[in-house]
């Protein structure tokens, strides 16, 4: 099999070697192809896969190029991991946000609609040279913001793609971390957005712990479930901490404000210092600072369903795909993160959950503003990207929504052809 990493320069790319290569049996790979405009981060990041695979015995063959037609021809799977304008257009979102006291993070507020007028136009690309250069091929997506990503590519192109995320495989850690259980007895049932979503049921080797986890919930994990005890009782659910910005959004907003460093000033640092382990020709294992970067155990998620889909073993597994007939009050189009049987034959959603009024109306709410968010990246649309910022909960204000849009649409001006004739 041949595998293309778009975005393969990314320093998260030994998560997926490390990944694959510890599947080298069920999911045995003969050629990686890892394709970045970084020339020199492109090459660290191959000399370190290579030694990687070669470290688990693995004989899979790691390519480099700048050409997408020459990664992706006659692939089996491409995964997209991309970030058009790196983390300084990180860093802009970020600080655009908190001059108007909005949340500026990468995949929601004012932050994540900048992020995903950059991407979706990027990963389309993508899509249509698979169309003509891999069409057999599956697309994974990782590139943030990951839901509104995947449902841009599904509304524009014929190649069979799926959304992946580690934060419901995270959630899973956590909880069989804390309870000292093997990783595969804990189930969630689970549903949502990407990065707006809930596990309303835990089972533990198939003992309903709901209750438990979440009185437990802030010891679980303190950092990534700082909510209020009372809140978590209140929506009887575990929240996807990235629900953090949408419950306690003045909290969240003056912590921004409070903190020495923006998380993509963090990642900077971070990413300096991965790249000089990198290159040390004696590392043949991920270095422990790669847990800080980000997307921690994304290997394991994209492995998991790579193998599903060959056939080699059946997942249960948490992803982003189109709502079909699960949710009726959303569309058939609509992406939503639901646990999903995979196997080589194809999708089969999970039972659906009892959803709560108070989730429903979020959901549909940041549906609505992620649909005008597409709308406006694929058609250039002025009026759309301006209605899904009045829309979006976290910005709102008609005000705020015009003149956060003047800005992204001017500071980002390089990155979005499409509307050039409305600027």
């Amino acid at each position: 099999m041949k595998l293309a990493i778009v975005g393969g320069g990314s320093t998260y790319t030994p998560e997926l070697i490390d990944g694959l290569a510890r599947e080298k049996a069920l999911l045995p790979m003969a050629e990686i192809w890892l394709l970045d405009p970084d020339a020199k981060r492109l090459e660290i990041l191959a000399e370190f896969s290579r030694r990687l695979l070669s470290a688990h015995g693995a004989s899979t063959r790691v390519f480099t190029t700048s050409a997408l037609s020459e990664a992706i021809h006659q692939a089996d799977f491409v995964i997209s991991q991309i970030r058009v304008g790196g983390q300084a257009a990180r860093q802009k979102d970020t600080e655009l946000g908190l001059r108007y006291n909005l949340v500026g993070q990468e995949t929601t507020g004012c932050g994540g609609f900048a992020c995903a007028l950059r991407h979706i136009p990027a990963s389309v690309e993508i899509a249509r040279a698979m169309e003509k250069h891999a069409p057999k091929a599956t697309l994974i997506n990782f590139t943030n913001p990951a839901g509104i990503v995947t449902e841009a590519l599904h509304r524009a192109s014929p190649i069979k793609t799926i959304g992946i995320c580690n934060v419901p495989w995270v959630m899973r850690r956590d909880i069989a971390d804390y309870y000292k259980v093997p990783f595969e007895s804990v189930e969630l049932e689970y549903f949502g957005l990407n990065h707006l979503s809930w596990a309303t049921k835990i089972k533990i080797r198939d003992e309903d712990k709901t209750g438990d986890v979440l009185r437990h919930a802030s010891d679980i994990h303190a950092e990534r479930y700082r909510f209020p005890q009372e809140l978590i009782q209140s929506i009887e659910a575990l929240p996807s901490p990235y629900l953090r910005y949408y419950y306690l959004t003045p909290d969240v907003i003056e912590e921004l404000k409070q903190a020495q460093k923006t998380r993509a000033q963090e990642v900077m640092e971070i990413e300096g210092e991965l790249l000089c382990q990198y290159s040390n020709p004696k590392l043949v294992e991920k270095p422990p600072q790669l847990m800080k970067r980000g997307g921690i155990y994304y290997g394991e998620v994209a492995v998991s369903a790579m193998k599903a889909m060959v056939g080699k073993t059946q997942s249960r597994q948490i992803v982003n795909l189109p709502n079909g007939k699960v949710f009726d009050w959303l569309p058939k189009e609509a992406v939503i993160e639901f646990p999903w049987k995979i196997s080589q034959s194809g999708f089969v959603p999970d039972k659906t959950p009892v959803v709560s009024p108070s989730m429903k109306a979020l959901m549909i709410e940041v549906k609505t503003y992620e649909e005008l968010t597409i709308e406006a990246a694929l058609k250039g649309d002025r009026k759309a990207a301006y209605l899904a910022l009045l829309v979006n909960p976290l910005v709102g204000s008609a005000s705020k929504a015009k003149k956060v849009l003047d800005e992204i649409l001017e500071i980002n001006s390089a990155y979005l052809p499409q509307f050039k004739a409305t600027v």
